[in-house]
């Protein structure tokens, strides 16, 4: 008979997954190096704790301060992603993210354009930088401008947040805008972005949770706003180019380029 083993704390008996025979040790090593020994994620998923009381930040500002600071030179074969997320409401803004790797280069903010001229912005930018792949929010009015580039000609990525996350990720996150977020706060580790007020505020003001099935939820962009904050339009811009693997890039020594996610490096 196999004898559980494990850490009473209350009378409650903590079983840390590491120490039991099934799991995987080198993806439960991954997930700790990936999130932090102490993160709420390790805390709950792997070491069978509860997370800590009012730890419910997503990002740090730490890490976001960090990656502000940070100066990356962008390896040869790097690919080139568009994300924009499309202004649904008077106050929110259109932003388009343009993301080289593993820097992000300065936001281009919208206001008060309709679908159309926001479509006829983003094949601008597509013509002039030629991105290896553009990611567009579908939801609401977003699919306007979706519509619109694929009638022009360009063949845009339609991202709904929404819908289910990748099926190596249905465990972990319980969308695909938590995937995303998720992904992103992972790239931003190593990551150069630029000084900007309204993207720093962004990505360290969504907090988050986990649903009845222990996936992490991030907070509604409503609740954020009940809490004084602004939609993070700025942050889910740039979420929006870790929604789907994108082709490796073509580059001249494969020793240049040492692919993460998106072929980052």
């Amino acid at each position: 008979m196999s004898v559980l083993v494990g850490t009473e704390i209350d009378g409650i008996l903590h079983v840390d997954s590491r120490d039991c025979k099934m799991p995987n040790k080198e993806e439960l090593q991954a997930d700790v190096t990936s999130y932090g020994e102490d993160s709420d994620f390790v805390r709950i998923r792997i070491k069978g704790e509860f997370p800590r009381a009012g730890s419910t930040q997503f990002i740090s500002a730490e890490v976001v301060d960090d990656a502000v600071s940070r100066e990356v030179e962008v390896p040869i074969g790097a690919p080139r992603l568009l994300g924009v997320d499309v202004a649904r409401f008077g106050d929110d803004q259109t932003v388009i993210a343009r993301r080289h790797g593993r820097k992000l280069e300065e936001l281009v903010k919208l206001r008060g354009l309709d679908t159309m001229q926001v479509a006829s912005k983003v094949a601008e930018i597509i013509k002039k930088e030629r991105p290896h792949a553009t990611f567009v929010d579908g939801v609401g009015l977003g699919a306007g401008v979706v519509d619109r580039l694929n009638q022009l000609g360009y063949p845009v990525i339609e991202v709904l947040a929404g819908v289910s996350p990748d099926e190596s990720n249905k465990d972990v996150y319980y969308n695909k805008r938590a995937e995303m977020w998720g992904r992103m706060r992972e790239w931003l580790v190593g990551a150069d972005i630029p000084d900007d007020k309204d993207l720093v505020s962004d990505l360290i003001g969504p907090e988050y949770g986990y649903d009845n099935k222990m996936r992490i939820q991030l907070e509604k962009k409503e609740s954020m706003k009940k809490r004084g904050l602004a939609s993070p339009d700025c942050g889910d811009a740039v979420s929006l180019t870790f929604s789907y693997p994108t082709p490796p890039v073509a580059v001249h020594d494969p020793a240049d380029l040492e692919p993460e996610y998106y072929g980052d490096s």
